[in-house]
């Protein structure tokens, strides 16, 4: 259908119904293996693509980091938070663990960090500290009124919860470099 002409297409009732069947079952077919990749992202690879897939993001990571320190800067990741990991109704996080299978929806987060200790590469994750924010006040960080509640991105709040916790972290870092630096010159001046 995608090489016929438009103007056929849009004369004939028939190919119009034809086209409308075919992109109904594009969109269902997207829907599955969207659905399928998000479910896979909370879990060990399941397959050879998810395997390569983490090995092209450690191997980023990695190949960032290096320019990063060759050119005099420091370099942290800061891994985010998903909406299934951060929202405030505990039986929600748990009844979609256990609909998919899940067994630690932090996974990703724990797979970062585990690779960032073993290449000396710093990393913070948001998503706990969002996840106990989210859960003290009720309230979700992600979603917006005219979308699926507690769904999709970061919502106002979500982004001034995540924009402060990860400025505390950045703050803590660089007391903790300059406190490292007086300690080993103490006649310097920290900045």
């Amino acid at each position: 259908m995608d090489r016929l002409p438009q103007g056929l297409v849009e004369r004939s009732r028939i190919l119009q119904l034809i086209r409308q069947a075919e992109i109904t079952a594009k969109q269902r077919q997207y829907q599955r293996d969207y659905a399928q990749t998000n479910i896979n992202f909370y879990k060990e690879p399941p397959d050879e693509n998810w395997k390569a897939a983490w090995s092209v993001t450690e191997g980023l990571i990695k190949l960032i980091r290096d320019e990063v320190v060759a050119k005099g800067a420091d370099f942290m990741v800061v891994t985010i938070s998903d909406s299934y990991q951060v929202n405030p109704k505990p039986k929600k996080r748990q009844d979609f663990m256990e609909e998919y299978q899940i067994k630690n929806l932090f996974y990703p987060d724990q797979r970062i960090a585990n690779f960032g200790k073993q290449e000396g590469i710093p990393v913070f994750r948001l998503a706990e500290p969002l996840l106990q924010v989210a859960e003290s006040q009720g309230k979700c960080l992600h979603g917006f009124e005219n979308a699926l509640p507690c769904e999709g991105h970061w919502n106002i709040w979500g982004n001034q919860v995540a924009g402060r916790l990860m400025a505390e972290q950045v703050c803590q870092r660089v007391a903790a470099q300059n406190s490292l630096k007086q300690s080993v010159n103490p006649t310097s001046q920290g900045g």
